[in-house]
């Protein structure tokens, strides 16, 4: 008898670990712009990883895409974002249906100096912003400097002149912004001959960086309404 009920005993955890086992999740995804709601529809760099076993999917295009029969457990997403950087998100799954939404406008902030942060009392920055075409130039001006212990942003454009003192919250912002920049420059595209140019200048240092064209996101706009609140 009591070697029936271990046998039993046995039999039930086996079929426990196996039904659980058996528990299945779709994953249905969306890569899209977070901010504008906006979808990528040449988005074909999505990766599913289990470990280091990449996972089948089916790609729909236009940022959607689906795993089926998949395990309870935690896979990793790798895509690319509109900075060109490749951004890995863990995601857990459970038993159905899994809607995520992964942010085409997630940033990974790298951990470098810009020329924003280096601005001091002594040297003034200075920002040119060209949007560079085969017919047409485009430019904009800014520039950053002290007065007294407070950090200012004058910027010139074809709607006027405009000033305001840059706080410590917003001077944060700018700076990632910069970086932004500086990450989307490995993008390339052929197709168009629409380029961003950026130049800066810091005391005896200067650096020009080449954005092309990116549908939700440039480099001056972020920086301008970073600053004033909207475009003018």
């Amino acid at each position: 008898m009591m070697k029936l009920k271990f046998s039993f005993l046995i039999l039930f955890l086996f079929l426990s670990t196996t039904m659980r086992a058996q528990k299945e999740a779709w994953l249905i995804g969306a890569i899209k712009d977070c901010k504008t709601g906006n979808y990528n529809p040449e988005q074909k760099s999505i990766k599913i990883f289990d470990g280091d076993r990449e996972v089948d999917f089916i790609n729909e295009g236009f940022g959607a895409f689906y795993a089926k029969n998949m395990e309870t457990k935690t896979y990793s997403v790798q895509y690319q974002n509109i900075f060109g950087q490749t951004v890995a998100k863990n995601v857990n799954l459970t038993e159905g249906n899994n809607f995520i939404d992964f942010c085409l406008d997630y940033f990974v902030e790298p951990d470098i100096t810009t020329f924003v942060s280096s601005v001091n009392k002594l040297d003034t920055l200075k920002i040119s912003f060209k949007g560079v075409s085969a017919t047409n130039v485009n430019e904009q001006n800014a520039v950053f400097y002290y007065k007294g212990n407070e950090l200012w942003a004058d910027f010139r454009n074809e709607s006027g002149n405009f000033s305001k003192k840059i706080k410590p919250e917003i001077l944060k912002k700018l700076i990632i912004s910069e970086k932004k920049a500086i990450e989307a420059a490995v993008l390339k595209d052929e197709s168009s001959d629409y380029r961003n140019v950026y130049t800066f200048e810091l005391g005896s240092k200067k650096k020009q960086i080449i954005n092309c064209y990116l549908d939700d996101w440039n480099f001056y706009g972020d920086f301008f309404i970073t600053i004033f609140g909207e475009l003018k």
